[in-house]
């Protein structure tokens, strides 16, 4: 993983088990005492085995410049406001936070301070865990 800041993107198909996964990042760097700005992304499509993703339409995981993870998971017309989803963060050192989270508006909205490295956001909804995890990098 580069250093620098990303934001992950997964989206889900109708169907709650397909749909692509995302990954886009920046830094700074240089190459032989030249700096450098750097813009990556990389896109894959994913099929899941079970259909617990229902209601979650996409999930996006973004970290700003001073370690602030922020994670949105927006959910289809067939959530209800007061619905519960569990975020899975991991940061690959401490292991992971179970954090439930309430859905208001068609949104779960989760900010977490103070992070660094990479965090994987994996969303439970229906009892399962939903797709693939999404990944950010924080500075």
């Amino acid at each position: 993983m580069l250093p620098g800041v990303s934001t992950g993107f997964v989206k889900y198909n109708n169907d709650g088990r397909s749909g692509r996964v995302s990954m886009n990042w920046s830094g700074e760097g240089s190459l032989g005492g030249i700096p450098f700005t750097y813009i990556c992304a990389v896109n894959a499509l994913f099929e899941t085995a079970s259909d617990s993703c229902e209601g979650v339409r996409n999930v996006r995981a973004s970290c700003d410049e001073n370690g602030s993870l922020r994670v949105v998971v927006k959910m289809t017309d067939a959530s209800r406001d007061g619905d519960v989803l569990i975020l899975e963060v991991n940061d690959g050192v401490y292991g992971t936070d179970p954090i439930p989270v309430v859905v208001r508006g068609n949104r779960a909205k989760l900010r977490l301070q103070g992070r660094t490295g990479e965090q994987t956001v994996t969303v439970s909804s229906g009892g399962g865990s939903c797709g693939d995890p999404v990944a950010s990098q924080c500075p």
